[in-house]
């Protein structure tokens, strides 16, 4: 199982986004996309969709914001 706790969370607000999907790959459950200062929840990955987490990061070219960190465990 997997488990990721985000430990800080600042991406340029409406054009950088991280997209988190419940499966190992994009076309598994949306869990909620996040830009901006908006600190995602604690994600588990659920056994239904292979105890998988997929991440889609996409970022405009623009500025640079100092990005995230995160605990998988």
């Amino acid at each position: 199982m997997v488990i990721v706790n985000f430990a800080s969370f600042q991406l340029e607000n409406n054009y950088d986004n991280l997209s988190i999907y419940d499966g190992s790959t994009i076309g598994a459950p949306l869990l909620g996309t996040y830009t901006g200062n908006n600190m995602p929840p604690q994600f588990i990955a659920t056994l239904a969709n292979g105890g998988c987490l997929t991440f889609r990061f996409r970022s405009g070219a623009a500025t640079n914001a100092p990005g995230w960190t995160s605990n998988i465990t």
